[in-house]
């Protein structure tokens, strides 16, 4: 070693000595905030991997910098682009809620709405399922990412029979499963009542689609449960006007049909 490295060898040093007690108070802040991103010994994939070990504390950073590339991806329309940035995201910020929702509604929204074939548009679709089944798991607490998930189930696959009669010859319902994800929704802290409200929604598209398939003792059966759920909202939430107005009409729907 010469003697002109010893001084920037001594710089190094100061800096990294500097930098332990930073990483050190960084560390307890994303501990206490549940931000904690991927440890290295629960790390799944390659990526976890290079992300933990080459960037550390320098991750935040560069999720900053991607973030900014994925906004002007998704401004021009490059969705395609979008899945491997938000891929590389969530590989380095794994709690990056919006990310997961975001990846998840390019997927089973703007990819699969340029897609030609309706089997295609399901591939996309069920993608956007499975990523927000993946970021439930490494996000189970918070209530955003559940509802997301009843959303797609609930919107995306009723808009075409061809997605809601793929889940049927799963043995699955689409609307039951949106019912199932906002009631998981409902059991975390802090959602919104809105969310309420889409359980009892889904009991409506229930009813309507019984109906028609003639199948009016379900019909029946579904309605008699959104009626409970507006009365349960309207208990819960008695400054929500829409929950009332619409306890008011199945109450007098169901009860003129029973006359």
């Amino acid at each position: 070693m010469s003697k002109r490295q010893i001084p920037l060898l001594l710089l190094i040093v100061i800096l990294f000595l500097l930098l332990v007690p930073l990483q050190a108070g960084i560390n307890r802040l994303r501990v206490e905030k549940n931000l904690v991103e991927t440890n290295i010994f629960e790390a799944t994939t390659p990526s976890d991997v290079w992300g933990t070990l080459l960037l550390a504390g320098f991750r935040g950073i560069a999720v900053d910098i991607l973030w900014v590339r994925a906004m002007n991806l998704q401004q021009e329309g490059k969705f395609f682009e979008l899945v491997s940035l938000y891929k590389l995201i969530l590989d380095l910020q794994p709690h990056f809620l919006q990310v997961w929702a975001y990846s998840a509604w390019n997927m089973a929204y703007n990819i699969s709405h340029d897609c030609e074939t309706l089997q295609e548009k399901w591939t996309w679709i069920q993608k956007g399922i499975s990523l927000l089944e993946k970021g439930i798991k490494r996000n189970p607490k918070d209530w955003r990412l559940y509802f997301e998930l009843g959303w797609i189930y609930f919107h995306k696959c009723e808009a075409e029979p061809y997605y809601y009669q793929q889940l049927k010859k799963q043995g699955k319902n689409n609307l039951k499963l949106a019912i199932s994800w906002f009631r998981k929704t409902a059991e975390k802290e802090h959602y919104p009542s809105y969310v309420e409200r889409m359980i009892a929604h889904g009991y409506e598209k229930l009813a309507i689609r019984a109906e028609e398939e003639g199948q009016l003792a379900e019909r029946d059966l579904y309605e008699e449960k959104a009626l409970a759920q507006w009365k349960y909202n309207r208990e819960k939430f008695p400054q929500d006007n829409i929950s009332r107005d619409a306890y008011h009409y199945w109450k007098k729907k169901i009860s003129e049909r029973k006359e």
